[in-house]
């Protein structure tokens, strides 16, 4: 049999990672992907007026940070326990990223002042997560 044929998406995008690291590495996106999936909700839930001021409201609103909290305590886990090269790979791009969110931060504030209807938050996280994973697509392709 081809080995290639049975290699995971982790294995593929980061032939490099040991298997501890693959396993932290799938713990931080599966947490990422929660964070996502209930930041939608929670926004869907808070703009369309489901959920008003109130005890129910500030849970609604605060449930994303509890998964953020545990989704960034499983990358500093990665982090922690990565080899050296996958913690200079991920550095590199949480640098890329850092700076992306830099230049883009502003924008839809002031967009917003001006009239432009734009999310606030949106604009921001995407541009940011996405120079993430571009940042580190490049790193392991960089060190395959």
């Amino acid at each position: 049999m081809n080995d290639a044929a049975h290699e995971s998406f982790w294995q593929r995008m980061c032939p490099a990672l040991t298997p501890r690291d693959r396993r932290n590495q799938a713990r931080f996106t599966l947490l990422m992907a929660l964070w996502a999936l209930v930041f939608l909700l929670s926004t869907a839930l808070v703009v369309t007026e489901r959920v008003g001021p109130g005890p129910v409201g500030w849970i609604v609103a605060g449930l994303p940070a509890v998964f953020a909290v545990f989704a960034v305590l499983a990358y500093l886990r990665y982090l922690r326990e990565a080899d050296e090269l996958a913690r200079t790979i991920e550095l590199r791009a949480l640098a890329l990223a850092m700076c992306a969110g830099f230049v883009v931060w502003p924008v839809p504030g002031l967009l917003g002042r001006l009239g432009v209807p734009v999310s606030e938050v949106g604009l921001p996280v995407l541009v940011i997560s996405g120079f993430y994973a571009f940042g580190s697509v490049l790193g392991w392709r960089k060190y395959r």
